[in-house]
């Protein structure tokens, strides 16, 4: 690292800076002032937490409510798990299909969750449990609200190859056509 002889400013310094002033520039009557909805969700992301939650109880009826009727996600990869498609009964079938072919053992881990007026952002971790081992992978999952309800869904994993490599091993459900989440 080259050195100049200029310090950068502290975060504590620049955090406390007038807005619109540089480092080193005069300044103004102007001051930031803190947000005052830091550390309040966003209703879209309560909404979506409410949708996890659900998924993870294996209450689909709950999370039905939280999706719109022509919902549509986006699903990278080569394994069974990837596909798009549109519409909430699609949805609820897939989904049906996640906790089949893992055999309930399905992971959905939220690290972070941000909402804004139009998308909510999770960065999660999604895994199972196959032959005794347990994985989980990075995702981020990037979702579009409209009037509170889940229109659109993007997904990216941090590491694809090793996802679809782990998920190739779950095989097709047991029952074909299986419909029914079958709660322990």
């Amino acid at each position: 690292m080259i050195m100049t002889g200029t310090r950068r400013p502290r975060r504590s310094q620049v955090a406390n800076a007038p807005v619109g002033a540089r480092h080193g520039e005069p300044e103004d009557d102007r001051r930031m002032t803190r947000d005052s909805t830091i550390g309040v969700d966003h209703p879209d992301a309560v909404t979506y937490r409410r949708t996890a939650d659900a998924f993870r109880a294996g209450e689909l009826d709950d999370l039905a409510t939280t999706i719109d009727e022509q919902v549509s996600w986006h699903l990278p990869g080569t394994s069974w798990m990837a596909r798009d498609f549109i519409g909430r009964e699609m949805l609820l079938a897939y989904l049906r299909e996640i906790v089949a072919r893992t055999h309930g053992t399905f992971i959905l881990r939220d690290v972070c969750v941000s909402g804004s007026d139009d998308h909510v952002v999770a960065v999660q971790q999604f895994g199972a449990a196959v032959a005794g081992e347990e994985r989980t992978f990075d995702v981020t999952s990037v979702m579009r609200f409209s009037s509170g309800l889940q229109r659109e869904r993007w997904f990216h994993i941090h590491d694809q190859r090793a996802f679809d490599g782990f998920f190739a091993r779950f095989e097709e459900p047991p029952t074909p056509g299986l419909t029914a989440l079958v709660l322990p």
